[in-house]
Parts: C-alpha cells; sequence; structure tokens
C-alpha cells in the first residue's frame, strides 16, 4: 500500500502539470489562438560512461556503465501583447542504469515564466518545481525561481545573464544532510558570424550549493567554451570545453582524517547531430572528462559517448 501511493502521488504530480499544460492549451485556442503554440520536445539517448581509476584496489568505485534516458517537455506559449510574452510547461525524466539493475529515476516538474521586452533587451522571470524518485524511493522535492536578462541588438550576436535560486528537500534518509538552499550565476555570449545557425560561445558561472551538513555544501566556478557549424543543409558539428573548480565547505571527518575536499574538472567532447526533417534529429557525441581530487579514490579519467534522437513537435504559430 505504501508503494501503490508512492506511485499515485508521481503521477498525480504529472498528470497536474500535463493538465494545467493542456487546459492553459484549450482555453488560449479559443481566444488569439495565432498569439500562442504548444511544443513538445523529447531527448531519448543511450549513453555509455567509463572511468579509469589510477588506485587498481579501489577501482570497483568507478565503474562502467551504460544508462538509457528520456527527458520530454511540453511547453505552451504565447504573447499578451507586442512585447510581454508567457510560458508554462511541464516535463518528465526518467533514466535506466543497465549495469546497476537497482538504479533508477524519475522526475516531473513544472515551469512559468513571463518575459517583456525592452528594445534589445529582455527581461524573463519564473517559477519552476521539480520533483524526484530513486529506485523507487521518493528522493527530493524543488522550488526555485529565475531571473534572466538578453541583450540582443542584431543576428550577429546575444549577451545574456541568468541567476537561479531554489531550494531541495531530500524525503530519503539515505540523503541525510543533503537538503539545500541553491544558487547559480551564469554569464553568456554566442557570436553568429554567419547570421545562421553557425556560432561560437563563451560561459562564466557560479554555482553555490548550501547543504545542512558542510562536507556536502559546495561552491563552483567554471568556464566554458563551444562552437558549432553546419557542414551541411542537414549536417551540424560542434564542440564544447568546459573547465570546473569544486570546492567542499569543510572535510567529511569519515574520510581521510577530514581533508577539505577540491576538485577540479575538465570536460571535453564534440558532437555530430543530423536532421531528417524538421521534427527527426539523430546525434552522437563522444568526449572525455577527467577529475583530479585531493581525495583518494576521486580523482579518474574516462571517455563518455552518447547517441540518441531528438523529436520536436510544434502546434500554433
Amino acid at each position: 500500500m505504501i508503494e501503490l501511493r508512492k506511485h499515485k502521488k508521481t503521477m498525480s504530480a504529472g498528470g497536474a502539470i500535463f493538465a494545467a499544460a493542456l487546459g492553459l492549451s484549450a482555453v488560449t485556442s479559443g481566444a488569439g489562438a495565432a498569439d500562442w503554440s504548444t511544443t513538445f520536445l523529447s531527448i531519448n539517448q543511450a549513453e555509455y560512461l567509463d572511468n579509469f581509476v589510477a588506485d587498481e584496489l579501489n577501482a570497483a568505485i568507478r565503474e562502467s556503465d551504460v544508462r538509457l534516458s528520456t527527458n520530454n517537455r511540453v511547453t505552451i506559449q504565447g504573447r499578451l501583447d507586442n512585447n510581454v510574452s508567457v510560458r508554462v510547461g511541464g516535463n518528465l525524466l526518467y533514466f535506466q542504469h543497465i549495469d546497476r539493475t537497482d538504479q533508477d529515476s524519475l522526475g516531473v516538474g513544472g515551469f512559468a515564466d513571463v518575459a517583456k521586452r525592452f528594445g534589445a533587451m529582455t527581461a524573463r522571470a519564473g517559477y519552476f518545481g521539480n520533483y524526484r524518485r530513486k529506485d523507487g524511493v521518493d528522493q527530493f522535492v524543488e522550488n526555485g525561481a529565475l531571473l534572466s536578462l538578453t541583450y540582443n541588438p542584431s543576428r550577429v550576436y546575444t549577451l545574456s545573464a541568468q541567476g537561479r535560486v531554489a531550494y531541495r528537500d531530500f524525503d530519503d534518509q539515505n540523503f541525510g544532510g543533503l537538503d539545500q538552499a541553491r544558487g547559480d550565476v551564469f554569464l553568456r555570449a554566442y557570436w553568429y558570424p554567419f547570421q545562421d545557425a553557425t556560432y561560437l560561445g563563451a560561459e562564466l558561472g557560479a554555482i553555490r550549493e548550501n547543504a545542512e551538513t558542510d562536507f556536502n555544501a559546495t561552491t563552483s566556478f567554471l568556464a566554458g567554451v563551444r562552437a558549432s557549424h553546419h557542414v551541411t543543409e542537414r549536417t551540424a558539428l560542434s564542440a564544447r570545453l568546459r573547465y570546473r573548480v569544486k570546492d567542499f565547505d569543510s572535510g567529511n571527518p569519515a574520510v581521510q582524517g577530514g581533508l577539505t575536499r577540491e576538485d577540479e574538472i575538465i570536460e571535453a567532447f564534440g558532437r555530430v547531430d543530423y536532421d531528417f526533417s524538421r521534427n527527426v534529429r539523430a546525434f552522437a557525441e563522444a568526449g572525455v572528462v577527467d577529475q583530479s581530487s585531493n581525495i583518494n579514490n576521486q580523482s579518474f579519467t574516462g571517455p563518455r559517448a552518447s547517441i540518441g534522437v531528438r523529436l520536436l513537435f510544434s502546434t500554433g504559430r
């Protein structure tokens, strides 16, 4: 009975989100349908993750794994006038670790935001919420807010700044001490030299996770670059590189005498996308993640690879 109630909780949360989206779609379709649209986005992929650990005695800590996932989002968006637009929607996420039969996660979420344009500047503010289950057990509930500013004076470049705050409440006793207030700030710049889908991008970011226990609380700073170019009408090649420094507030007394942990993480990936049609896109990505840590067994270098398909359908304007 307990397990049944948990499933009902998950289904009711997801059902409420999509019912609200469908309800808004029905309301808006009767008044100015040309100003409203509904978009369904589904990303489905298989990922291979392999970690090479220098310490063979502890290599089992970092085992290779295959993960299957599906990430689905419904978005209803429209304009209230020439300068004000709104969005509301929901998302459903599921992934399964094939090599870890007891590890799977299911998540549902919802979001709503409003944007106002001031010439070349657009300001957006909104709310988001997420619920996650892991291995059939409630994991956490998250509620948060976001604010972003985008400056887009021409088709050549775009500048943006985004900040988010959220609180995660962990229900699972296995995650004791992880209840946390979270916040992040990102600055991004994109340059479109040919005024089409080809671009060069850069980002700077900071992430703060203020968990209840200090050895779970972290501060991260990161920098990254990325580029994408269409080699044919249907095929695009892209690459991305990111460097991240992650510092923990204090050491775990049970690990290495309580030494405060510090990680440096480098990610480098290449990707190819192929459009079969306006609605169906296949993709493949491969790269490497290198993590250097001052804590034993936390340093590793390993390849990552994924292959999948993206589905995108829109109705309305």
